[in-house]
């Protein structure tokens, strides 16, 4: 379980920083458009239709979703994986007043560190975080069993 927590963790920062870098690349958070640039990314990781867009538009993005999928295991588990990404990039961007450097510096520290990453989060981002792994891991299981 712990190590399922882990690769779930080190995914999620890395679709932070993906959509996160995509939409807000160099701009402030902190600034008057910062409230419409957070709405935009967040609406970006919740709706599907604007992902596999914004997806459809980028190699890496491209690249990474196929590493999401691949772990995730199910297109119910991938929105999971997302809507979790979209509440950790809400309280990053508090955490870090917008600061778009300190951002990234979570960002590559969480992809370091995802046990330290997991334990800065809100009691209600690692019940997601945890019930999600326990459902890919249980969905790979019920794969395993039917093949």
């Amino acid at each position: 379980m712990k190590h399922q927590r882990q690769i779930a963790l080190a995914a999620l920062s890395v679709f932070i920083f993906l959509f996160f870098s995509e939409s807000a690349k160099a701009q402030a958070l902190s600034d008057p458009g910062s409230a419409e640039a957070l709405e935009k990314t967040t609406a970006l990781l919740r709706d599907q239709s604007q992902r596999e867009k914004a997806i459809s538009e980028s190699p890496d993005a491209k690249k990474n979703h196929a590493d999401l999928k691949e772990l995730a295991g199910s297109e119910e588990n991938i929105n999971g994986a997302y809507g979790i990404s979209a509440n950790i990039f809400e309280k990053m961007v508090r955490d870090s007043g917008g600061d778009v450097s300190l951002m990234q510096k979570m960002i590559e520290k969480a992809q370091r560190d995802p046990s330290s990453f997991y334990e800065s989060l809100t009691p209600d981002q690692k019940k997601n975080i945890d019930a999600l792994a326990k459902q890919i891991e249980s969905s790979k299981s019920n794969l395993s069993a039917a093949h």
